[in-house]
């Protein structure tokens, strides 16, 4: 399982706003379904049944990435060796937006969880992990081997990452005793600084940019175009958040290939939904929404799709600052339908 995760922060983008960008190559990420609070939080997984810690947060899941209604976001970079018994990267992904209120308490949710649900293995099956998350002030990399894990804050004003570990020798956040741990793995002899990935065995996964480098004054619609620039043969899904103080706004595909897709927006408020075009119904394999963007001719319905999208982005700017109303509450919801329109 893996995906490109592309991000830019202050100074670059307007207001103190983090922007991220992500393509999921994983076959789960087919549905975005909503999750409203509740008071339990999710407890049994398929793998392991844990404690539940209370009143959950309301969250927007698209296969191993998402975002809860306190603008905490968590994407999944890479994923391999899924725990016999533990806890799965998808698990942890749901956990988060469940529970964490911001960026450092989402690495702390990962990282107790791990800790006490998944088991030591031999480190030829261990799980490996790595996450993006972020809030709208702060955002991480957070790799985990087995039972151990290193995480960097990001300082830089834009990253990339793609499909492998991200920390190397900047480690901000660490397991208890990490480098111990590590010497009695055989993984390293204590001389020079500790290497995350390199000990590990694992390649680091910093990236290029695809195209040109922000500037300043970068946008949510600069980032669709950094997503549809990937030289990626697959692209299942992509996903782009706007973080902030005021009102977040998280853009959506929900289909393959996001030179011929279009980008829809979701904003938390308190009576939202969704469309169950976006959503695989028991009998199905996948939403009605991939179905018919399969069938899509995009050299005749591409450049309206696009109109439509840069309106959508021209009237979502003209809003965001102020106080959600109710004519949001379907937002993704009427995108969605509206698109599907150019397929039947």
């Amino acid at each position: 399982m893996g995906s490109e995760v592309f991000m830019v922060q202050a100074p670059l983008t307007n207001s103190g706003t983090i922007i991220y960008g992500r393509n999921s190559f994983s076959f789960c990420c087919k549905e975005i379904c909503h999750f409203s609070a509740n008071e339990n939080g999710t407890t049994k997984f398929q793998n392991v049944e844990i404690s539940s810690t209370g009143p959950t947060f309301a969250y927007i899941l698209n296969g191993t990435c998402g975002s809860n209604e306190k603008n905490v976001s968590i994407s999944t970079i890479f994923a391999d060796n899924k725990p016999e018994k533990g806890l799965s990267a998808l698990d942890l992904t749901k956990l988060v937006l469940e529970r964490a209120e911001n960026a450092d308490s989402a690495v702390d949710v990962v990282t107790k969880l791990i800790d006490e649900y998944n088991e030591e293995v031999a480190a030829d099956v261990s799980p490996k992990y790595s996450f993006f998350i972020c809030d709208m002030n702060t955002a991480y990399v957070l790799d985990i081997f087995g039972k151990v894990w290193a995480a960097e804050k990001i300082t830089e004003a834009f990253r990339a990452f793609s499909n492998g570990f991200g920390v190397t020798t900047k480690i901000d956040k660490k397991s208890e005793n990490l480098e111990d741990k590590l010497k009695d793995m055989g993984l390293y002899d204590g001389s020079g600084d500790l290497n995350f990935s390199q000990a590990v065995s694992m390649t680091a996964s910093e990236s290029k940019w695809p195209c040109d480098e922000p500037t300043s004054g970068f946008s949510a619609q600069q980032m669709f175009e950094v997503l549809r620039s990937s030289e990626a043969d697959k692209i299942a899904s992509s996903f782009v958040g706007v973080l902030k103080e005021s009102i977040s706004v998280h853009w959506f595909t929900g289909t393959e290939n996001p030179r011929e897709s279009v980008f829809k927006p979701f904003i938390f408020t308190s009576n939202v939904r969704i469309s169950p075009l976006t959503t695989i119904k028991s009998d199905e394999d996948e939403p009605l929404l991939r179905k018919l963007h399969a069938n899509r001719k995009w050299d005749q319905v591409g450049d309206l799709l696009k109109s439509l999208e840069k309106s959508c982005v021209d009237e979502v700017d003209g809003f965001a600052d102020n106080v959600p109303t109710p004519e949001l509450d379907e937002l993704l919801k009427d995108c969605v339908e509206a698109e599907v329109k150019f397929y039947r």
